[in-house]
């Protein structure tokens, strides 16, 4: 099983990192946050691993192509925005943590202590 969701996660960011790199901008939150939301769901134990390694992959293929395309260094403001880009999977990841939890005790009719 953790085999299959770390390939899964590795692919996700793997198309959210091209995506970005290529310029779909709009395209690339919507990618890290569903793909952390799927595997915070399907694996909420590990939902900062997973989190991590699809937010990891955008600037690492972002700085995979500056250096291969050797063009003009961007913007600060566009070099932030790629740094930033493991949030949205993190807040994904988390939520379907949070989804499958509320899931779990919901159906059970036990209340959680607290």
């Amino acid at each position: 099983m953790t085999r299959t969701v770390l390939l899964i996660a590795l692919t996700l960011g793997l198309a959210a990192g091209s995506c970005s790199a290529l310029g779909g901008d709009e395209l690339t939150p919507a990618l890290l946050l569903t793909g952390g939301f799927l595997l915070g769901f399907s694996s909420p134990h590990r939902a900062w691993r997973w989190g991590l390694m699809v937010g990891v992959c955008v600037p690492v293929a972002w700085l995979a192509l500056q250096a291969l395309a050797r063009t003009s260094p961007p913007s600060e403001v566009r070099a932030f925005g790629e740094l930033a880009s493991p949030l949205p999977a993190f807040l994904g990841a988390y939520a379907g943590v949070l989804l499958r939890w509320i899931g779990d005790h919901l159906g059970t009719g036990k209340v959680p202590p607290g």
